[in-house]
């Protein structure tokens, strides 16, 4: 198998760079700042809830 031409390797290297440079300066501009406060209690209350439906009645399947 022949190796890539050294440009071809130079051209794919900047534009990984370039589009892992601009994904990062999107993240900063969007993301960075973005906090998110979870309250212990309430998670735990909303993992532990029971499902709405009544599981007693039978369901029909339409296929």
């Amino acid at each position: 198998m022949k190796t890539p031409p050294h440009s071809l390797v130079r051209k794919l290297a900047w534009a990984v760079v370039i589009k892992l440079l601009l994904l990062t300066a999107i993240w900063w501009c969007f993301l960075a700042g973005q906090k998110v406060e979870v309250d212990a209690e309430q998670a735990s209350r909303h993992l532990l809830m029971r499902p709405t439906t009544d599981s007693n009645k039978e369901q029909a399947h339409d296929f």
